[in-house]
């Protein structure tokens, strides 16, 4: 499977043309809008399995207590927590516009893994995978996440407008962008289209129309500070055998210049792209949503 190839007729063009450069909206013939659909969603959700921190409710200030809409179930004598509940979700959504949100759909889904696969081996970067219900006239404010995006519309429509990339190095991924600039996209996108989103591009949206709107995000992480602070200790001490708890002063002493030695023949040898690149496929983000 191509992933990219999906999404755009030539994904060599789409790397040297849009990639971190501008948010495109794609018309493919052949878009993946059936690989998890509305109706798979709910039949996921009825069969009773799917818990926290696979699904969240957002509510107008943010994420729902999962008190609202989960319950316990005793698996062997022992309880279990946080399973939703078909019954409460709906009503929330009906009662209070939530929105319905999966994550980590590529960690439990086959299909939307397959995807994220293809996509994470193109872009050399940790791809994940989040479906989106979205009740008609809600509307998220403006926000930057942390890596692109490949937005696939599913169902119904929804306004997204897009603005410029953040200007401050210690902007935050998610929170509320009150001045995001001048709109660089302003579209509606239909199911079957794809819209692509560059990395810390602050964006919001709302579903289009009388109908609810779905749509899968496939987000290609991309490496922070802390990401790559994380991987040089790691690729610096990797190889090097120490004893755990060196028993006097000379010998802590010699751990620790057996440890500098180490750490500094491996740096000798280590590039800025080396560390980039082993950086990138850990890049977890830390979002409560």
């Amino acid at each position: 499977m191509d992933g990219l190839g999906q999404f755009a007729s030539d994904a060599d063009a789409f790397i040297n043309e849009h990639w971190r450069k501008t948010p495109t909206i794609f018309h493919p013939s052949s878009a993946p809008v059936d690989l998890l659909s509305v109706e798979d969603a709910w039949d996921i959700l009825k069969g009773g399995l799917l818990r926290v921190p696979y699904i969240r409710l957002l509510g107008s200030a943010g994420p729902i207590p999962e008190e609202r809409y989960c319950v316990p179930r005793i698996v062997s004598g022992e309880p279990l927590y946080g399973y939703a509940d078909e019954t409460a979700v709906r009503e929330l959504l009906r009662a209070e516009q939530a929105t319905l949100l999966l994550r980590y759909v590529d960690q439990w889904h086959a299909g939307v893994r397959a995807l994220t696969s293809s996509v994470a081996e193109r872009t050399g970067r940790l791809t994940e995978a989040f479906f989106f219900h979205t009740q008609p006239g809600v509307q998220s404010p403006a926000h930057r996440d942390d890596g692109d995006a490949l937005v696939i519309q599913i169902d119904g429509q929804k306004r997204w407008k897009i603005y410029g990339a953040p200007t401050d190095p210690q902007w935050v991924p998610g929170r509320k962008v009150d001045t995001p600039g001048p709109v660089l996209l302003d579209t509606i996108v239909k199911p079957g289209d794809v819209l692509y989103i560059p990395h810390g591009f602050a964006h919001h949206a709302e579903a289009a129309g009388d109908a609810s709107s779905s749509h899968l995000t496939v987000t290609m992480r991309e490496a922070a500070a802390p990401h790559l602070r994380a991987t040089l200790q790691s690729l610096l001490t990797d190889g090097c055998s120490l004893p755990g708890r060196p028993l006097g002063d000379e010998a802590l002493i010699d751990t620790a210049r057996r440890l500098l030695d180490h750490m500094k023949m491996r740096l000798a040898d280590t590039t800025p792209q080396q560390v980039i690149e082993h950086a990138r496929p850990h890049a977890h983000a830390n979002r409560l949503w």
